[in-house]
């Protein structure tokens, strides 16, 4: 019998997401899990943002740091927050520090395919 966890597929998003793929030295990796649980909840606190944390299975250390919008405007919101909200630029300066290494980030808008479509077109 299997769980009702593994039963479930992934929520795709239907507005942007921001990845961000970063590494953390192994000395470090148990404090940014401390830090990032505690301030999950403070980036999603405007609802319509979830975020998803990846490690790396060939090379622990390395994230992936999903963060998805509901939608365009909930995405340009949060920009706004990040760009003017003083908490906000306090949470990440410190976030930044746990960084080893360049951070590579990518903001990404879904592109619709037409599932139905002619395909003779």
């Amino acid at each position: 019998m299997s769980s009702s966890k593994e039963n479930r597929s992934p929520t795709v998003p239907s507005g942007p997401i921001v990845s961000l793929s970063y590494r953390v030295s192994s000395d470090r990796r148990n404090e940014l899990l401390s830090f990032l649980k505690e301030t999950v909840p403070f980036y999603e606190q405007p609802g319509g943002i979830k975020i998803g944390l990846y490690e790396n299975i060939d090379e622990p250390g390395s994230f992936l740091e999903l963060v998805a919008y509901d939608s365009e405007a909930q995405y340009e919101a949060d920009q706004l927050r990040v760009e003017h909200d003083q908490k906000m630029q306090q949470v990440l300066e410190k976030w930044h520090q746990f960084i080893d290494g360049p951070l590579e980030v990518r903001r990404m808008r879904p592109a619709l395919l037409d599932m139905h479509g002619d395909q003779n077109s």
